[in-house]
């Protein structure tokens, strides 16, 4: 259970293109005019949680306190229509 809602995650439906990088910030991230009108979803992880979604989509997470902990795994799909999964 999260006890506060530090940590929230906004995705919005606007996926990386080359030319983005012209919104690269000099730290970490983009400039928030790279978003344009774009719709966003956001969530309040609790302890257990597990989103899936593309990580070419632009998106982040609200500072939190305490420990973080993320992983990042794939998924695709072979020619032949099998699905893959790695880490």
């Amino acid at each position: 259970m999260s006890p506060n809602s530090h940590g929230k995650t906004c995705i919005y439906d606007r996926q990386w293109q080359p030319e983005d990088e012209q919104y690269k910030l000099d730290s970490y991230g983009y400039s928030d005019k790279v978003l344009g009108d774009a719709d966003a979803i956001a969530f309040q992880p609790y302890v257990g949680d597990v989103l899936l979604f593309n990580t070419t989509n632009f998106h982040y997470v609200e500072p939190m306190h305490g420990q973080r902990v993320a992983f990042t795994s794939m998924i695709g799909l072979l020619p032949n229509g099998e699905i893959i999964f790695w880490s």
